[in-house]
């Protein structure tokens, strides 16, 4: 989300931001091509689980299971969190009452539990109507911002090397580059949830692989976009102190279109962190699903049914 890594990259890859995507790209795509020739053989909800277990045993499935779980299950509660923060400060903002994040937080979890209890289509039927509204909010911002030129002009250059090995915007160096590709890669994260799919979907051999590739092709686009954006927004020559602005995205809303779009955009980075924790939640769902299904852990069995 343009919300919460934009300032993360640029704080150490300066303008050069959007490059650091461009790199990070080409390592998830390599592991997507990966996925995706698994997919095309074997359609299941265990995604890596079962293709390891598949390929090297029991134990080394069993281990990766548990990476997994504890890998969802962490992103899960921080993006939980990120939600129930932003949506207080966006409450706070706009109307002056003053809830709790906790409230937030047992609201988005019963929700979650709820929607992937039932089952894909409705977590994922709601996941498409936000994302698509949230989709037209962003690509509007970024539009006015790149026609208005940002703070310093549009700057090209954003999607090279040269703004972060000239100390444009940033620390510097090949040192700033790699760090920024730290942040860079945990944009993509999500694009292997269609591989837990494979028992939902029709023609999974067909379509998981698509959506996997499709996913990340999309995601570097709308990101790369977002994140040059955010940067002209601020500044290239002072890129660095994004993550010192509080929300710059709810701030250029304002400076550049007006206080009424900023709402939109406030209500665009709710809808932004529901759809990664619903993600997240519904892939260790899955697995947990798929490892309880199996009786690899005796103790989980219950968790082997859904509710349709």
């Amino acid at each position: 989300s343009i919300y919460f890594m934009s300032g993360q990259i640029a704080s150490v890859a300066g303008a050069s931001a959007p490059f650091a995507l461009i790199i990070a790209f080409v390592f998830c795509f390599s592991l997507g091509l990966v996925i995706s020739e698994f997919s095309k053989f074997v359609s299941t909800s265990g995604s890596f689980y079962s293709f390891v277990t598949l390929g090297l045993g029991k134990s080394a499935g069993f281990f990766t299971a548990w990476m997994m779980l504890t890998g969802y299950g962490l992103l899960t509660m921080q993006t939980v969190l990120q939600f129930a923060g932003w949506t207080a400060d966006v409450f706070l903002r706009n109307t002056n009452l003053d809830v709790h994040w906790v409230v937030f937080s047992v609201l988005l979890v019963i929700a979650i539990s709820g929607l992937a209890w039932r089952g894909i289509n409705p977590a994922l039927s709601l996941s498409l109507v936000l994302t698509s509204i949230e989709t037209c909010i962003i690509a509007s911002f970024c539009i006015v911002v790149c026609i208005k030129g940002g703070a310093e002009g549009n700057y090209p250059l954003a999607f090279t090397p040269f703004p972060v090995l000239n100390n444009v915007g940033g620390p510097g160096g090949w040192g700033g580059l790699i760090h920024g590709l730290v942040f860079s890669v945990l944009v993509f994260v999500g694009f292997e949830t269609a591989a837990v799919l494979g028992e939902e979907t029709e023609n999974p051999k067909r379509n998981i692989p698509l959506a996997v590739t499709g996913s990340l092709l999309i995601t570097l686009a709308y990101m790369a976009w977002g994140v040059y954006s955010m940067v002209i927004a601020q500044g290239p020559h002072h890129a660095y102190d994004l993550p010192n602005l509080a929300s710059p995205a709810d701030l250029f809303a304002r400076r550049y279109i007006g206080p009424w779009f900023a709402v939109f955009i406030d209500l665009a980075g709710i809808s932004a962190t529901y759809n990664v924790a619903s993600a997240s939640f519904n892939n260790m769902y899955r697995v947990l699903y798929t490892i309880a299904r199996e009786g690899v852990v005796p103790a989980l069995q219950g968790c082997g049914r859904t509710g349709s």
